[in-house]
């Protein structure tokens, strides 16, 4: 009889499933939403939640704590300087877990894991995008992307032959 199991497997040894939590919560910080699925998704939120929590109080044992677990000095700082400021008053929840719906090739439960409260900055970029002149974006010197350039004029290809559809150029 098993007793006492916690934690997911994901049908994966333990040196593998390190990397994939270590992954999720590295791309969870430098986006602040990821799409995964459902089960790895629940899986990474309390790890998640407790280096936030860790955060919220920036000490050097808190910091080498997290340093710890991310190992990435840029990730942490954003960690310490952005995400945990906001939720200074909050006593857990900082993550909310929405399912999308199945993947198509494998129908596995799709989510996006995204923080509660999002920063400040990424939403006045959405929001000057939006009151910006219609015409505003095409004022810039560099070509828009899907602009397409002059081609030098070349001589056309020959049309095809209706019964042998072979070129017709002899």
């Amino acid at each position: 009889m098993k007793k006492h199991i916690s934690g997911y497997k994901l049908n994966m040894d333990s040196s593998a499933r390190l990397a994939l939590m270590k992954n999720l919560v590295y791309a969870l910080i430098k986006n602040e939403s990821v799409l995964t699925t459902k089960t790895k998704a629940k899986a990474v939120t309390p790890i998640f939640e407790k280096l936030i929590t860790r955060s919220k109080l920036d000490s050097v044992q808190n910091r080498r704590l997290v340093q710890a677990y991310v190992q990435e000095d840029s990730i942490v700082k954003k960690l310490f300087t952005e995400i945990a400021p906001r939720y200074k008053e909050v006593n857990g929840g900082y993550t909310k877990l929405t399912l999308i719906g199945n993947r198509r090739g494998d129908n596995a439960a799709m989510a996006r894991l995204s923080l509660t409260k999002k920063s400040v900055v990424a939403h006045k970029a959405k929001s000057e995008e939006k009151s910006a002149p219609v015409g505003a974006k095409h004022l810039s010197p560099v070509a828009p992307v899907g602009a397409r350039r002059a081609s030098p004029v070349t001589k056309a290809a020959p049309k095809l032959v209706k019964r042998t559809l072979k070129r017709g150029d002899k």
